[in-house]
């Protein structure tokens, strides 16, 4: 092997080493679960905005059930929507969360209560709009760099679930 390779084989493997230590090192302040569950909701209301559902059903549990909703349920209405949708010049919003202990004392779920609306960008005339939405959440966790996992809070279910606009 020529030196030059060694040199750039020896880098990477420094550069390795480093980003595993700096990653395994304790953050500064941690983040605590009432963060982590305002960033998943701003996710999900800006990939909505984005128009990408893959991402918006990232923040949906794979065991997300409310009432006859199930994950590819949801994820199919939203598609539809998506697609009967187009040219129309939207926006979402996801009102501040109010998040609450589990009823059942679990410390990897919360409850949480928030709005969720759709409404036209140029005049603000509503689209859709929810109700106060009582969430349940739960920590889950996500791949991050292939080979770690971060947590991340997910939906499971909505306890007072609204009407969704049906597609005909």
């Amino acid at each position: 092997m020529k030196p030059s390779s060694w040199v750039g084989l020896a880098l990477a493997a420094v550069l390795l080493i480093v980003g595993i230590v700096a990653y395994f090192l304790p953050s500064a302040s941690p983040e605590t679960s009432e963060t982590l569950i305002r960033q998943s909701l701003r996710d999900a209301e800006s990939t909505a905005k984005a128009r990408r559902v893959a991402d918006v059903m990232e923040v949906i549990s794979d065991d997300f059930q409310a009432g006859l909703w199930n994950k590819a349920r949801l994820r199919l209405t939203l598609v539809r929507s998506l697609r009967n949708g187009r040219g129309v010049d939207y926006d979402v919003h996801v009102n501040e969360p109010r998040i609450l202990p589990s009823p059942k004392g679990n410390p990897d779920e919360r409850l949480v209560i928030t709005r969720f609306s759709a409404f036209y960008s140029g005049s603000g005339e509503d689209i859709w709009g929810s109700d106060l939405l009582t969430l349940v959440m739960r920590q889950e966790t996500r791949r991050s760099y292939l080979f770690f996992t971060r947590p991340r809070w997910r939906i499971v279910s909505v306890v007072n679930a609204p009407p969704v606009p049906l597609l005909e």
